[in-house]
């Protein structure tokens, strides 16, 4: 959870307040601090760093007010600290602690067997491993420099340690938390196996203890309750109901994962409002981002420019655009317009955009460090602005956080807006913004290319805003010839970045994390012809590797996608099933096409289907083997009906409709499949 404590320096002294919504979810009442702080108590102060919020001094609060505090923590930390000094002390570990990117890639790839199926890991248990990774990678880091541990945190090893395993506790990390466990089993592994070593060993095993669908919907509802209940009252409500029902009970800790893993989900419900993912800092003096990528900015704004529709109607663009910060050259990476007011799809595509655009400079793709905003539609984009990078919701009110809101004024940006697609003179500049009284241009000569129907069409608007932001990249910063272009400046700076600064993504991390979903909930299907999702009016079919073909055949699916790369997608069922699919290349229909392209991508799949049916054929085998071993077989076990065990008698039943079906469908695939096997053709 958000530090509910803030140190604020008084003279030698760092005093330790308590922040206004811990103190209400604490139980002391609205009034009662309102009180307090018209009755000018020395107890209850303003932050000096943001006007709007009330802290309250620790030390000078009255007693019942300190152990209801107490009392607070000692259940948000599952019982491990309810002494505030000690919980603030804990935060620079929790600081030190940095996502590892690579760990996610991992976890996404890998795979392992279920019921003979290849499956992969749930989003759950990949966001659990990788925060794991992430801790375990700060222990190794200053397991190697001791020293650094002591001089950063002023402890020694086996304190630090012990301080660590409180995070583990309060933070609800699935490891263990005594130095023991934690250093001579956990640690020691993770350094000889690595990622792997993280993984639960139940992983694989098809009796695993799973908490069912309505039990999932019942205890996150359980979870999201206003009356913020500990996990040991909701573990008793819930175990109650599921002993009742049958379903399996779960532990403390269980909920308590669950509370971490699901927090997007049951915050809103149980706090109120979005927390912050860190303080933020008043800085008197700002410097811009050093390195490329490591601040990304979002905003939208006026495109000022008149264009007119089929009717003669004034039309006027909102654009959102994504910049790369650095040197607070704001270099533009993105960008999506609209008629109409910005959406969450418009900022979305400029993101993606952006993502591209790094592709196309680069080879690859690569995530920023930190995303800044404004907090318009935060409540459905803050979570994937957090899956970009670090991310710090604007204050209410904030002015100035970035760079990007200066350079919509920066001279750059207006001279580039004065000429239209060919560099010359544009006739349908609107000045600064509709309402200054500085327009910057003779509003006159506007009105009059109005009326002479000299304006643009809106259907032309594309070119003119690609042409605007091809400008901004590729023209001299300040138009001055002795500069290098923005786009330039970022290269340079990125070819002498160190590797270790480069946040690169998969392209599987990249389509989940700045992909569009099509059929969110699994409208498309995998069938024999692949997955064929039909996107904004256009036909798609895509082709099922064969190691997921057989065995998902029918699966409804979700197809996630890029509009500015359809050839690749990510197929998921959002589950546990996961896989980059190309767009499929049509077979030649007669021979002398195929005389002309060559037989190879027949021959392909040719192959491909020939292996599907051996894979059937090899499963049938050795399930007979199975069966013969316990002296059973399907034909036997017919006969006798009832008089054989229920399962054993399903078994069978199941094998014979098997080999049935396999029968048919092979019989059905030899009169499908093209007769050039036996055609007489020197290919």
């Amino acid at each position: 959870m958000e530090n509910p404590f803030i140190k604020i320096k008084e003279g030698d002294n760092d005093v330790l307040y308590v922040k206004h919504k811990s103190m209400v979810a604490a139980g002391i009442s609205e009034n009662s601090l309102k009180s307090a702080k018209l009755r000018r108590k020395k107890w209850a102060i303003d932050n000096p760093e943001r006007k709007t919020e009330n802290l309250y001094n620790y030390l000078d609060m009255p007693v019942a007010y300190q152990d209801s505090i107490k009392e607070w923590l000692l259940s948000k930390t599952e019982g491990s600290c309810s002494d505030p000094y000690i919980y603030t002390a804990l935060q620079p570990i929790r600081e030190s602690i940095v996502k590892d990117d690579k760990a996610e890639a991992f976890y996404l790839e890998y795979e392992y067997s279920l019921n003979g199926k290849i499956t992969k890991l749930t989003p759950e248990s990949i966001k659990e491993y990788t925060r794991n990774a992430s801790l375990l990678n700060m222990l190794v880091a200053f397991k190697a420099k001791k020293k650094e541990t002591k001089k950063r945190f002023g402890l020694d090893w086996l304190p630090f340690v012990e301080q660590v395993g409180k995070v583990i506790k309060s933070d609800g990390y699935s490891l263990p938390s005594s130095y023991r466990n934690l250093i001579a089993d956990a640690l020691v592994k993770y350094e000889a196996e690595g990622y792997k070593s993280i993984i639960s060993a139940r992983i694989g095993n098809q009796n695993r203890t799973k908490v069912k669908d309505l039990g999932k919907d019942l205890l996150l509802e359980l979870l999201s309750h206003p009356n913020q209940y500990d996990d040991v009252f909701i573990k008793n409500a819930y175990n109650k109901w599921a002993t009742a029902e049958g379903y399996e009970t779960i532990s403390s800790s269980t909920i308590k994962n669950k509370r971490v893993e699901y927090g997007y989900l049951i915050k809103g419900g149980r706090e109120g409002q979005q927390e912050w993912n860190k303080e933020f800092n008043r800085r008197i003096h700002r410097e811009a981002p050093t390195q490329p990528t490591y601040l990304w900015e979002g905003d939208d704004s006026h495109v000022d420019w008149w264009f007119v529709d089929d009717k003669n109607q004034i039309k006027r663009l909102k654009a959102y655009v994504v910049v790369d910060s650095y040197k607070g050259i704001c270099y533009p990476l993105g960008w999506a317009v609209s008629e109409n007011d910005i959406t969450v799809e418009t900022v979305r595509l400029a993101f993606l955009m952006a993502a591209h655009h790094i592709k196309e400079l680069t080879g690859n793709f690569y995530l920023p460090h930190e995303v800044k905003t404004d907090r318009w539609s935060l409540s459905s984009l803050q979570t994937f602005y957090e899956g970009l990078g670090h991310y710090y919701p604007t204050p209410h009110r904030s002015k100035n956080r970035g760079w990007l809101e200066n350079y919509f004024g920066h001279v750059d940006w207006k001279r580039s807006l004065k000429l239209d697609p060919n560099g010359y003179p544009s006739n349908n500049y609107t000045g600064n913004n509709i309402s200054s009284k500085e327009m910057g241009f003779n509003e006159e000569a506007l009105q009059l290319a109005y009326r002479n129907k000299e304006l643009p069409h809106i259907n032309e608007s594309g070119k003119w805003i690609s042409a605007h932001f091809e400008r901004l990249r590729t023209v001299s910063i300040g138009w001055d010839e002795a500069n290098p272009s923005r786009q330039v400046e970022w290269l340079n700076a990125w070819t002498n970045l160190d590797e270790s600064k480069k946040r690169i993504i998969t392209e599987e991390q990249f389509f989940l994390k700045l992909g569009l979903r099509h059929c969110i909930n699994g409208g498309n299907e995998i069938t024999k012809q692949g997955v064929q999702p039909t996107i904004a009016g256009a036909s798609y079919s895509y082709a099922v590797p064969p190691a997921y073909y057989l065995s998902n055949i029918g699966r409804k699916v979700t197809t996630i996608y890029s509009p500015f790369d359809m050839n690749r997608v990510l197929i998921t069922d959002n589950d546990n099933l996961r896989f980059i699919a190309n767009h499929i290349t049509p077979v030649a229909g007669c021979m002398a096409d195929m005389q002309q392209g060559g037989r190879s991508l027949l021959n392909q799949i040719l192959a491909e289907k020939t292996a599907d049916v051996a894979l059937v054929g090899a499963q049938k085998a050795a399930r007979r083997d199975r069966l013969a071993a316990a002296s059973l077989d399907a034909e036997t076990v017919l006969k006798l009906g009832s008089s054989v065990k229920k399962e054993l008698k399903t078994a069978a039943i199941e094998g014979y409709m098997t080999e049935k079906l396999i029968t048919e469908n092979n019989q059905s695939y030899k009169e499908q499949v093209f007769d050039y096997e036996d055609a007489e053709m020197d290919l």
